[in-house]
């Protein structure tokens, strides 16, 4: 049995996350000025550092982290006798994701159709005014870039990028 999961940047996913979660931190009507705020202090930043452990490694029996992650294909792949996680990296792109799918399902996929973006729904001005204006606490930085999951999953550059952007 196979299962597909994807690794990004810790704060862009937490950013999309919580706007695909509005629901439980935004009030309505949303206080666009005060979601900044709102982002660092109620969404649980946590999740996306503590997911393979609690989701794959608890449910699965599959520890990532003993996996070697190849930086340049932005791949892994991971298993326990019948069950296998193959890992794929969204800032390889989707061309690049496109490819490995099709190598993992064996199936002609050319293009990854960009269907969920946060930036098309009904809060995509204020995600895309988050996205481009907020800064993170050097702490909250700290703790994401400097987590196992960054280290496994991120070249020292990209992890400096992280620190740049963000």
């Amino acid at each position: 049995i196979d299962f597909i999961s994807v690794v990004r940047d810790p704060i862009a996913r937490n950013i999309s996350a919580f706007f695909e979660n509005s629901w439980k931190f935004i009030p309505d009507p949303p206080d666009s000025a005060g979601l900044g705020h709102t982002f660092l202090l109620r969404y649980p930043h946590h999740v996306p550092t503590t997911w393979f452990q609690k989701q794959v490694e608890e449910t699965l029996g599959i520890d990532v982290f003993s996996a070697s992650f190849d930086l340049n294909e932005g791949y892994l792949r991971a298993e326990n006798g019948r069950l296998r996680i193959h890992i794929l990296k969204f800032e390889s792109g989707m061309q690049r994701i496109a490819e490995q799918l099709a190598r993992v399902t064996g199936r002609d996929i050319r293009a990854i159709p960009h269907e969920n973006n946060s930036a098309f729904k009904p809060l995509g001005n204020e995600y895309s005014t988050l996205r481009s204006e907020l800064r993170v606490p050097l702490a909250l930085a700290n703790e994401l870039i400097e987590s196992r999951y960054c280290h496994h999953f991120f070249t020292s550059a990209e992890r400096q990028a992280l620190y740049e952007r963000w």
